[in-house]
């Protein structure tokens, strides 16, 4: 039997709740999924249906910029310029950066664990419960992060019950989760 999970099933139930019972043991995958979270939550501020990997940076940095609880993080995000990838971004003068927009936040945490299970430079991680914003290496805690993820989601989800636009991306079906007899096995858009 089939479950089709909405948008907000998503947030609440995969991105809050399911990160959250693996931050503890495994922090590593946690911040590799919250990171890909980011994005996910950009590109539901934008309205995107499509799935555009043209369009992953700009997501993730859209997320940084419009979410208010990820204010801390801008300093070491990339603002876009306008609505499009192709207007560019305003770059930060932050310790990750070093070449443009490609030494970014998007580009240390989002892209190096979710292509390469790798930390970018200047960027450590931890399990800690305190985030150290101030001088490179910045550190990032799992815990402090995760309850800086869990709010943004939650913002999200404020937008997609309050904004009518938004509220109408959330009636389209994100995954299906297909129940089998050995477990369950996910598959994309139906």
């Amino acid at each position: 039997m089939a479950e089709q999970m909405t948008k907000e099933n998503f947030i609440q139930n995969v991105l809050i709740g399911e990160i959250a019972k693996i931050k503890d043991k495994h922090p590593f995958f946690a911040f590799t999924l919250m990171a890909c979270g980011i994005e996910f939550l950009g590109r539901i501020l934008k309205k995107r249906k499509e799935n555009d990997v043209n369009y992953s940076r700009f997501d993730f940095n859209y997320a940084v910029f419009n979410l208010t609880v990820l204010e801390k993080y801008r300093p070491y995000a990339s603002e876009p310029k306008g609505e499009d990838p192709s207007d560019g971004y305003i770059n930060p003068t932050s310790p990750l950066n070093k070449n443009d927009c490609k030494d970014d936040l998007y580009s240390k945490l989002r892209c190096c664990l979710a292509h390469q299970f790798l930390m970018g430079e200047n960027l450590n991680l931890s399990d800690s419960n305190e985030n150290k914003l101030d001088v490179p290496p910045i550190t990032l805690g799992v815990h402090a992060f995760y309850n800086d993820f869990e709010k943004a989601c939650k913002e999200v989800l404020t937008k997609l019950s309050t904004e009518k636009e938004l509220s109408e991306l959330q009636q389209i079906t994100h995954m299906v989760i297909e129940k089998t007899e050995n477990g369950s096995s996910v598959s994309g858009h139906p």
